[in-house]
């Protein structure tokens, strides 16, 4: 079958618990062997199949259940908190993490809508962050780019193709509606967004924020908010809390991590920290653990 070969495959190449990064450029897998709560993180533009296991995702009040039958496709940077109910040695958590270039994925977008003409829209959906089922054509493209991790010199001269081809999978997929948008000629969220990350340590004013993406401040406010499920300010803070939350427990100082996001007073970063993670970031930091 072929999600037993998926399955397979990547219990082979993940020996122990963590992430680990494959020849395969934008491929990583994981492996959880313990179960965890409220973990935050921070999901760059990208594709997260979980082959083995489930795992909950928390975006404020929304959740996303992520499992054998359903991959996430992130176009925007996210931040989320995680939960793990069920994970042992002897029955792992495992996943798979493709990342999505822009350069690529505009490029594809268009060859495919080249080739199609104009690509139906469909029912998937339409956040920047969500589940879509995985299909045949899902599952059969990404046997094909994994079986590769077995065979070094085919993944250097077939990896570039088998890679397009699994991103081809999402694009005709329950997802491609999102990625259609967001890749295909006019990503004003997208690219505000991710100035957004890319500055998280700046103040920024929400009205120019709209005027970087083109549009009033009404239509950026719904359109932000059905895409990231968050309004602009709940965005930022969720942003700035998570990057802080994960410079802490990777060894940064509580201040430290606290002006790195852009927190000027430290009152104020460890109410919100408690508010959001229920500890304080003193604690964080000596209990945190990072899913990589």
């Amino acid at each position: 079958m072929t999600r037993d070969r998926i399955r397979s495959s990547v219990d082979r190449h993940t020996p122990a618990a963590g992430s680990i990064k494959t020849p395969l450029p934008g491929v990583e897998l994981f492996r959880v062997v313990a179960p965890f709560e409220r973990i935050p993180g921070i999901y760059a533009p990208s594709v997260c199949a979980i082959v083995a296991g489930e795992k909950v995702i928390h975006i404020e009040d929304s959740i996303r259940v992520l499992n054998e039958d359903h991959y996430v496709c992130a176009t925007l940077p996210t931040p989320t908190l995680a939960d793990v109910r069920r994970a042992s040695p002897e029955s792992p958590l495992l996943g798979v993490l493709i990342q999505l270039d822009t350069n690529t994925m505009s490029r594809l977008v268009l060859e495919t809508q080249v080739a199609y003409g104009t690509l139906p829209a469909g029912d998937g959906p339409t956040a920047g962050f969500d589940t879509a089922v995985r299909d045949d054509g899902f599952d059969v493209a990404l046997a094909n780019l994994l079986e590769l991790l077995d065979d070094p010199p085919a993944a250097q001269v077939l990896g570039e193709g088998r890679l397009r081809e699994m991103l081809f999978a999402v694009l005709r997929g329950e997802a491609g509606d999102r990625l259609r948008s967001d890749f295909g000629g006019a990503p004003a969220l997208a690219t505000t967004l991710a100035h957004v990350h890319a500055h998280v340590s700046e103040e920024f004013s929400i009205d120019a924020l709209a005027r970087r993406a083109g549009m009033s401040r009404a239509v950026f406010d719904r359109q932000f908010k059905a895409a990231t499920l968050l309004s602009p300010l709940q965005y930022i803070k969720a942003l700035r809390l998570n990057e802080a939350s994960m410079l802490i427990a990777r060894g940064e100082s509580v201040g430290v991590a606290a002006t790195a996001v852009g927190y000027t007073n430290s009152s104020q970063f460890s109410r919100e920290f408690r508010r959001k993670f229920g500890t304080s970031p003193r604690d964080w930091a000596r209990e945190a653990r990072v899913l990589t």
